[in-house]
């Protein structure tokens, strides 16, 4: 069982990586000099939260985000033990 878990984490995280490469490339691709691009950053480390943003919009978003993922974990290992 955790293995076949394991194979699908690794599949995931290649096709996320995937997807931002090949969305990287179709956006250069593209001459738009009105495209704003932005971005957040939100980790933790330890019991610390730590988090940056180009906006606070990217910034909520990215603290909505690691909220729904942290929730999804939390979830996921009492579902498993």
């Amino acid at each position: 069982m955790y293995e076949q878990l394991v194979t699908v984490g690794i599949i995931v995280i290649l096709l996320d990586s995937g997807l931002v490469i090949i969305g990287s490339i179709l956006n250069t691709s593209k001459s738009n000099s009105n495209t704003k691009t932005e971005w957040g950053f939100f980790g933790l480390i330890g019991p610390f939260p730590i988090g940056f943003g180009s906006s606070k919009q990217s910034f909520l978003f990215t603290v909505a985000m690691a909220a729904i993922f942290i929730t999804m974990f939390i979830i996921l290992n009492y579902l498993y033990r």
